[in-house]
Order: C-alpha cells, then sequence, then structure tokens
C-alpha cells in the first residue's frame, strides 16, 4: 500500500501478508524479484476483513524492445523465431509506452533483443538514459542485441556504442547488403541485411 507505506507481517512459506488499514479506498501492488508486478483497487471498510489473492507471473529471460514506431511493424519477424526456438520473452512496445526500459525493468531479464526496424526520428534506438541503463545491466552480464538500420544517424556514436557494442567508426549512408562476423563474433555469416 504505497499511500500509507503500510508495513505488515508475511509468511514466507505461503507469500501470505496481512495489513491492517483504515476504511477508504486503496491500491495494493504486490511485487517480488523476476516476477510481474500485479496491482488491485481496494475499499476496505471498518471491521471487515478483506483477502485478497494475487498471482505474480514469473518474468520471461528475454525482453523484445519494439522501438520500430510500427513504419513497417516487425515485430513478428523477432517473435515468430523465439517461438520456435521455444523461448519464453515479454515485449516492450517503445510507442505504445512511450518510455524505455529502466535499470530496474533490465534487472529481471537475461537477454534484450532491441529492434527499430526501418524507424527513422531523431529519437531511434536506446536513449542516453537507455544506454546508461543498458551498459550497467550489460556489465552484469546480460546479453543485449541490437538492430536498428538508423540508430547510428539518430544519436551520433556514443560512448555506449564504442565501449559496449564495439563500434570502432562508422560511416553514415553507406549502402550495406550483408555483415559477417569478427572477433568473438568470427565464424558467424555472412548474413543478408535488408532495411
Amino acid at each position: 500500500i504505497d499511500e500509507l507505506g503500510a508495513a505488515g507481517a508475511s509468511d514466507p512459506e505461503t507469500g501470505a501478508y496481512t495489513v491492517l488499514l483504515p476504511p477508504g479506498t486503496w491500491t495494493l501492488r504486490a511485487s517480488a524479484d523476476e516476477h510481474s508486478d500485479a496491482t488491485v483497487g481496494l475499499v476496505v471498510t471498518d471491521g471487515a476483513e478483506l483477502p485478497v489473492d494475487l498471482a505474480l507471473a514469473a518474468l520471461p529471460p528475454i525482453l523484445v524492445v519494439d522501438d520500430d514506431d510500427q513504419s513497417p511493424d516487425v515485430r513478428t519477424a523477432y517473435t515468430a523465431a523465439l517461438d520456435a526456438l521455444g523461448e519464453g520473452y515479454a515485449v516492450w512496445d517503445v510507442a505504445g509506452t512511450a518510455t524505455e526500459p529502466t535499470a530496474s525493468d533490465l534487472d529481471s531479464v537475461e537477454a534484450v533483443i532491441w529492434f527499430t526496424g526501418d524507424a527513422r526520428s531523431a529519437s531511434t534506438g536506446p536513449s542516453a538514459a537507455s544506454e546508461t541503463a543498458l551498459a550497467s545491466w550489460l556489465d552484469q552480464g546480460g546479453c543485449l542485441l541490437v538492430a536498428s538500420q538508423d540508430y547510428l544517424f539518430a544519436r551520433g556514436v556514443t560512448s555506449f556504442m564504442t565501449s559496449r557494442l564495439g563500434v570502432g567508426s562508422a560511416s553514415e549512408g553507406l549502402q550495406q547488403f550483408s555483415v559477417t562476423g569478427q572477433n568473438v563474433f568470427d565464424g558467424l555469416g555472412s548474413y543478408s541485411l535488408g532495411g
């Protein structure tokens, strides 16, 4: 109960939690590490006991960040591949939320796939705040795949790109039709690229 900062008693074996509240309308939010939050509205009357059963879903290990602005919508290319592999994932639609994942959002996932498709705007790709959150998360062992046609165009070469993504240099406006792995990615590719 954020409004009160109310503390109560918890049973670690069952997950049961008891808290005394004054009469009124309250919002109960339950959270646990590596689980999605659950929120429910409560109307508490004087002297009434109000049992509430909340189930917190375990978060999947992969976060798919849909930053393509639906122009065109390329999400199914990524989710279909993950479905075929039998991998669990959650989708964060940047256009749908108007926000990007924060450091706390990243804490509960093992891998992030961040794609922008053919989106072309000044906000294409991770923002400076997201790059900071991603850098910290990568330092803790996270795994990141960024697929973007215009991330460099929108943001310029950032310290995140050079220190975390391995960008040595970049040129804008070149027509690239394939990519081949080098260094730690040696032996991968060549893979075709398309806008």
